[in-house]
């Protein structure tokens, strides 16, 4: 009796999957579609423009438990992955020009936090140049942005590493 069951539970089963394989052809091909990118985005960007960005972590005196970490902590957090929290930290995110920050740059004059700072990637954790993602306040925004990730790709082989790897 159960092979029975079993054996019209599997049918059912293989039918269903089958009805599901089924579609209707609507004679457009993976060829036929296209991803074009929208330009309109990158309108006002000056994608050759390199703006000065200091990141001063606050010390952990007076914080919630949740920012009571200091930047070693955050980079001696390799996994990413326990069950523990994520350590983050408090930052005051600045904006300069010719290395100092002048009245009219972003965050001038800040003196309690605007973002949080936290370890970012999973790879990159474990070399020794890290990657940081930045989340500012709702209400500070920088240039339209509320996340900002500083990456460093610590593993990119150079030009003449290249070279004496290649057979």
């Amino acid at each position: 009796m159960k092979k029975k069951t079993i054996f019209k539970i599997l049918c059912t089963l293989f039918c269903f999957l089958f009805l599901l394989s089924c579609s209707k052809d609507d004679g457009m091909t993976d060829i036929d579609r296209t991803i074009e990118d929208d330009d309109s985005v990158y309108d006002g960007i000056n994608d050759t423009e390199v703006k000065e960005l200091y990141v001063t972590v606050l010390n952990t005196e007076g914080s919630s438990k949740k920012y009571d970490y200091t930047l070693q902590q955050v980079n001696d957090n390799y996994t990413g992955l326990s069950g523990d929290e994520e350590p983050v930290v408090r930052v005051i995110f600045q904006e300069g020009q010719n290395g100092s920050i002048e009245k009219g740059n972003y965050g001038y004059g800040i003196t309690d936090y605007n973002g949080t700072m936290e370890l970012r990637g999973q790879s990159s954790r474990l070399a020794e140049l890290k990657s940081y993602k930045i989340e500012l306040n709702k209400r500070a925004l920088w240039d339209g942005y509320q996340v900002v990730n500083l990456n460093k790709h610590p593993f990119i082989i150079s030009e003449s590493e290249t070279n004496s790897v290649l057979i």
